[in-house]
This record gives structure tokens, sequence and C-alpha cells, in this order.
């Protein structure tokens, strides 16, 4: 008897283990998995014949939400939900690759163009990523009206189809869901009729102002109405009948038009728009950049970045080299992952310093085309690390987007566990990863021991930073739901208030006072998590136990 608990408790630690969290993914504020509670196995195929662990009731509804409604409205209490439907914006969205990902063929091909050597069957190319927002534009031929008064038809000039990355993830996955082709150009050419039915447009507000088979991307500026213009007035190509052209675009704003962690000292109105994808060659970027809209293109060429190759360059990259062939036995990308990667990363970062918008700004990272292979990126450690951080915040805080009283609740139960001597299962169900509690003293602790490179941007300047953490410290050592409030708060207020984060400055320093008191009561929130997965293991061992005795 004592043999099966035991092995039954040691097979639950694992699998509480794994689902109390995703390793590296850090996710919006508030939320988290709950996946795999009640010993379920929660990658059973809904093809599976086994009955008993079929329902015999009436089959119900499944639901998948957005996070933000959850954020909003709180979590499903009357349902199990399954680890893809707490995670569905993640597994919809294809990650890039990385080092990791690449075979030993395509890394010492990339490690020997780094050195300026050309290999055979091998066409690399390496660009600057930048901090920017994404806009997907798609070039038709000439469109063509009725004059209303004259009867005459008019030239109106090249059709142009312009999204956001949000919206053109959104038509990408509605048009997966109805299993409809998913190429660039499909999706910008998406139109109200492909995705809903005559009924639903009677009803919907699009009747007033178009016609059923409406474009939803057609004349729409998305992020920036000088790249439309650009492309409706300045691109020098004609596109005949028939035919499209995608481009992939980062729009690039001074600091008080975007939210994102990296300043390029961008004066004004002026605008950058960076073609990253598509044929778009450097005489396209001289004709339309124009100064009347102050936007200024630059093409892939112009964007490539390459380091300066020294001696000890040379060694270091020669040494890697010989390290990858000499690999014979484990995992080839956990190899990468732990040894190569994190040179290759530091010795690119530092070889090439600044960016090319701002030498005196860091850059995102690079992307990597490996022709007709693979294109992967090597992101910039230094930014992010920020953005890991940061950017769970950013999306949570949109307007409408939570609920701060639960917020608020989530704090300040987290602060009164952390005072608590023990913890049992019947503690608040805020002792988790990724509670809104959590995520807040994890963010406290994170920028408070971050080495921050000057020109990134942090919602606090190191004096709110010190109130705020301060404010955390008073509410570790006295639990009120007035502070927890007023901490939530100062979050929403910071994180909204874009023009008004600190770009840093040499001499900036967030590493206060109260951050290794924040700590020491971050690591004793972890250890009661653990604590509380054991609790739960142990009696679900017993439970197992009992019915197999």
């Amino acid at each position: 008897m004592q043999d099966i608990y035991n092995k039954v408790l040691e097979a639950l630690v694992r699998e509480f283990s794994v689902a109390g969290g995703i390793g590296g993914v850090v996710t919006p504020l508030g939320t988290g998995p709950k996946a795999g509670s009640q010993g379920k196995n929660m990658y059973k195929k809904s093809t599976a014949t086994d009955k008993k662990h079929r329902s015999k009731g009436k089959k119900k509804k499944t639901y998948t939400r957005s996070v933000q409604w959850y954020l909003k409205n709180g979590g499903e209490k009357g349902r199990k939900r399954t680890l893809k439907e707490n995670y569905s914006f993640l597994f919809e969205s294809k990650k890039t690759p990385q080092l990791e990902n690449l075979s030993k063929d395509q890394i010492l091909a990339f490690i020997e163009h780094m050195l300026g050597n050309a290999v055979e069957g091998y066409q690399i190319s390496m660009t600057e990523k930048f901090s920017g927002q994404h806009v997907s534009v798609l070039i038709g031929p000439d469109g063509y009206k009725k004059d209303k008064k004259t009867n005459k038809t008019i030239n109106t000039g090249p059709q142009i189809f312009i999204a956001t990355k949000k919206s053109f993830d959104k038509e990408k996955s509605d048009r997966l869901k109805k299993g409809l082709p998913v190429t660039n150009v499909d999706i910008m050419k998406t139109k109200y009729s492909d995705l809903h039915t005559y009924d639903e447009f009677k009803k919907s507000s699009h009747r007033r102002r178009a016609g059923y088979n409406w474009y939803l991307f057609l004349n729409r500026s998305g992020a920036s109405r000088s790249i439309y213009n650009s492309f409706k007035y300045s691109y020098p190509h004609k596109m005949p009948e028939g035919t499209y052209k995608y481009f992939g675009v980062e729009s690039l704003k001074s600091d008080d038009r975007k939210g994102d962690y990296i300043s390029y000292s961008i004066p004004g109105r002026k605008e950058y728009a960076v073609v990253y994808s598509g044929e778009f060659t450097e005489e396209d970027a001289k004709a339309m950049t124009n100064p009347e809209y102050n936007i200024y293109f630059m093409g892939p060429n112009q964007a490539k970045r390459f380091p300066e190759i020294t001696q000890e360059y040379i060694d270091i990259l020669s040494s890697l080299k010989q390290e990858i062939q000499s690999h014979s036995t484990g995992s080839f990308k956990q190899f990468v992952l732990e040894n190569i990667k994190p040179q290759l990363t530091e010795l690119l970062m530092t070889s090439l310093s600044g960016s090319l918008i701002a030498p005196s700004s860091p850059f995102e990272g690079l992307f990597v085309s490996i022709k007709d292979q693979i294109g992967f990126k090597i992101p910039n450690p230094k930014y992010g690390d920020l953005q890991r951080i940061q950017s769970p915040f950013a999306s949570s805080f949109e307007y409408g987007a939570i609920d701060l009283r639960s917020a608020s609740q989530s704090l300040f139960e987290v602060a009164e566990a952390i005072k608590l001597q023990d913890v049992t299962l019947d503690s608040s169900d805020q002792i988790r990863k990724n509670s809104s509690g959590y995520n807040t003293l994890n963010y406290a602790v994170t920028i408070g021991s971050m080495n921050l490179r000057t020109k990134l941007r942090v919602f606090f300047t190191p004096e709110s930073f010190y109130e705020f953490t301060s404010d955390i410290v008073d509410l570790l050592n006295n639990p009120n739901k007035s502070l927890a409030s007023k901490i939530m708060k100062t979050m929403l207020g910071v994180v909204r208030n874009k023009r008004a984060w600190r770009i840093v400055e040499p001499g900036d320093n967030y590493n206060n006072e109260n951050i290794a008191i924040i700590t020491q009561a971050f690591n004793d929130l972890c250890l009661k998590i653990e604590e509380i997965k054991r609790l739960k293991a142990e009696k679900k061992a017993q439970e197992k136990a009992k019915k197999l005795s």
C-alpha cells in the first residue's frame, strides 16, 4: 500500500510541476493555466473511444474567449478549461525560429557568413529588427468608379490595402477557422462576405456604409496615414490587372506617439517606414520618401547589418565553429541553447552596438534569412528582458481590459499570504504564478535588479519607482485593501501614460533600498506556491491510493 502511495505521489508531483505554468512564457496580467487539475489528462483526443472517461450527458458547448475577456470578467468557475483554451493566443501564433532551431549545417554556414566567407547553397542576409508598429501593405492595380454627376469612369489610383498586426492576425485566425487560404495576399483581400453570412451583415453596423462584399482592409490607413498616402501616390510601379504585391513595414514614430520600449529620438511628426519584406529597392525608398508627409522609407538592403571583423571576433567565431563541428552526442538544440547561443548573441550585440536609426539607441535584435530555407531572429537580451516584464502589463491595461478591483484584491491576498507562517489547501487561489499580485511583485523585483541600457523606455522614473516600491513594502508589512488598490491604480496610470515613460539615462538607478525586501517576500511567495502544489499532489495521491487499495 505504501509503495503504491509513493509512486502515485511521485507521478502527481511531476504532473503539478508541469501544470503550474509554461516555462519561458510571460502571460498577460491576472491569467494562469488551470488545465491538468484533478488528475485529468488534458491531452486526451476528442476521437478517443475509451467511454469510461466520457460524459454520458448532453455534449456541452465549447468556449474560447479572448484573454481580455477573462481579465475583465474573471475566470470561469462552472467548467474546466484545457491548456489550449487558456493559452489559445499562444498556440495560434507561430513563433519565429531562433538559433537553437537551426540545423548543424545551417549554423556553420551562418558562422562562415559572419566570417565573410560564402558557402555554396546558402544565401544569407542579416537585417536589424526595429521596435515599432508592424503594418501590412498590399498594393494592387488601379481602381475605377463612376462619377455620379457626370456618369464618367474615374481612375482612383492603385488599390491600397493596409492592416495593423492585430487586425491582420485576427483575420488570419478567422480565415483558418473557415478553412480559407491564409497567404498574405489572401488575408489582405479578405471580404466581409468571406467570414459572415448575409443575415449577420443585415444586423451589423456595416450595412449602412458598405455592401456585403466590401474589403476589410481596402483604403484603410491602419497605423499610419503617411504610409497609406506614400503607397497610394508615390509608389513608382504600376500593377498589371489581377496582380498584387505584399509588403511588411515597420512604422517608427516619436516616443509620444508609440508604446515601444526603445527611444530612437525621432522628432515631432517625423516617421520612418522600414520595408523589410517584399520586392522593395533602395530606388523605391528614395521615390517614396516625402518630406510633405514627413515620412522616410528604408528598404531591406538599407537595414542590413554586418559586424566589424576584428581578430578577437575571428577567434571567438572560430572557437564556436570548432565546438559545433565536434558535437556528436546528446540534443543538438540543447547544446546550441546552452553553449553557442549566449556567446554568439553577446558577440553580435557588442560588435554592432547601436541602431541604424539612432546609433545611441539599442536595437531590438537581428533577423537572419537563409534564402529558401529558414528565417530566424537573434533578440537583443537588453531589450528582450525589458519587453518580457513590461509587455504583459501594457497589453492587460488597455482601456477596459482589466478589472482593477479584482487585481487589487489579488495583490492584497498575496500580501496576506506572504505573512502567513504556513499555507494550506484552503489558502487563497491567488497564491499562484501569473496572478495579478504575483506579477506586480515580480515586476518590481525584475526592474529593480536589471542593468538597464540607456535609451530604453521604462514605465517609471527612478523617483516614482521608489515611491511605488515603498508602497509595496508598506503593503507587505501591513496588508490592507486600500493600499493594494492605490498600488494597482498607480500601475494602471503609468502604463497608460505612454508619453511620460522614462527614457533611461546614464546614472539612472532602479535598485533602491526597497528591492531587497520585496525580493525576499517574492521568494517566500514562490516557496508557498510550490508548497501548495505539493499539498495538492499529496491529497491526490492519497485519494488514488485509496481507490487502488
